[in-house]
């Protein structure tokens, strides 16, 4: 296993949880988001925007192709990464992926401040669009509750997962 995908609604965790993992296994990490946002020299929000979600997932899929080419690395995917089928079999291919489940109300209260994510409108339809991921989260090989655990736990159980 040379690359772990962390998956997720956004707000779950998968970036602070994938950096101390990384460290943890002396890994390299790579946040998605934010290698997109450096590649367009720009705001996820203003790539929404201007272009569209549609060219968004056009420049992650395009980041993703690249970081698949990495070893030894944890990876923490946006939120709507995994929902391409195209993004989950270079991901299947390439490493593992682990599902951070975490319940919506703590996501609210991390995001209730957030003004970064172009999905972030309102609790209702936060529900709707986390729901409608539910079923292709759970594709993923591993899932783990990170809602009411410290991210030094979350690293623990992960490293539990992979090594057994």
């Amino acid at each position: 296993m040379t690359i772990i995908f962390l998956v997720g609604f956004m707000g779950s965790g998968k970036t602070s949880i994938g950096c101390e993992l990384a460290a943890y296994l002396e890994y390299q990490f790579v946040d998605l988001d934010n290698l997109i946002t450096k590649e367009a020299n720009t705001t996820i929000n203003e790539i929404f925007a201007q272009y569209g979600e549609a060219h968004f997932r056009q420049l992650e899929h395009k980041m993703l192709k690249n970081i698949i080419k990495c070893q030894n690395t944890v990876v923490a995917l946006g939120g709507g990464t995994y929902i391409e089928q195209k993004n989950r079999k270079l991901i299947k291919k390439s490493g593992i992926s682990i599902w951070l489940q975490c319940e919506l109300a703590v996501i609210l209260s991390r995001l209730a401040n957030d003004s970064s994510r172009p999905l972030n409108r309102n609790p209702q339809q936060m529900q709707k669009l986390l729901e409608s991921r539910l079923i292709i989260y759970q594709q993923t090989d591993f899932q783990i509750d990170i809602t009411n655990l410290t991210i030094q736990d979350a690293v623990k159980q992960i490293k539990e997962l992979i090594t057994a």
